[in-house]
């Protein structure tokens, strides 16, 4: 049984700063929207649509009056996800209730979601030139600073999203792997929960399973889903 040897460190070089650059020019790019956006708004960090302020509001009902809704008198299905105010509430009440959390929290899911693409091209094996620029080209084109500073679920909807498909192409690729089905079940109903269009690559990861002939587990996934939004 062989081990694999260690990369060389010029190698790992190469392979990382594809990485850091991108994160480094999201940084700057970031920065400078948000110090445009204080100096024009009286120096004060306002979002763009009113869409987050309906989860910060939801989320504080939840942390401070154990009420989920738009208001701490009652209950109210306001929330387009779930998971996202869920985990807002909880940030609020750990570190207690910021308008800006949701603006830090999408920040480290930005650059989350620049490692997870970052390893998936590593294992490609793609030069590091080439990386970048898929690495960047993600970055802007999608584009992050914009989702960063909606405040809203998109950037966590995308994480789950990727995790999702690849927990399911692993489930498809070794049927006996009951680590993987236990975490496709997971992702499944947090995938939905995060954002309700997430039905809809459930439902096309249910159907993979459907043609394979895993009819108990395209039935479990789809319940996963469908438990999501709950």
């Amino acid at each position: 049984m062989t081990t694999q040897e260690p990369l060389p460190s010029n190698k790992g070089a190469a392979l990382t700063w594809p990485l850091w650059a991108t994160i480094l020019l999201l940084g700057i790019a970031l920065g400078t929207i948000i110090a445009m956006s204080i100096h024009g708004a009286n120096s004060r960090f306002i979002y763009p649509l009113d869409d987050p302020y309906i989860h910060l509001s939801m989320a504080r009902n939840v942390a401070e009056h154990g009420v989920w809704g738009i208001t701490p008198y009652g209950f109210s299905a306001s929330s387009s996800s779930p998971v996202w105010t869920a985990l807002l509430a909880g940030l609020f009440f750990v570190m207690g209730s910021h308008d800006l959390i949701p603006l830090i929290l999408n920040i480290l899911l930005a650059i989350g979601l620049c490692v997870y693409i970052a390893l998936r091209l590593r294992q490609l094996g793609l030069p590091p030139g080439i990386s970048f620029l898929s690495l960047a080209a993600m970055a802007f084109l999608t584009p992050l600073p914009a989702l960063v500073l909606s405040g809203q679920e998109d950037l966590l909807h995308s994480l789950l999203s990727l995790a999702c498909l690849d927990t399911a192409a692993i489930a498809l690729a070794d049927p006996e792997d009951r680590r993987a089905r236990t975490r496709l079940f997971l992702f499944a109903a947090l995938v939905v929960g995060a954002r309700y269009e997430g039905m809809f690559l459930v439902f096309v990861i249910t159907c993979g399973l459907v043609l394979s002939k895993r009819f108990w587990t395209a039935l479990a996934v789809a319940a996963a889903g469908a438990i999501g939004p709950l």
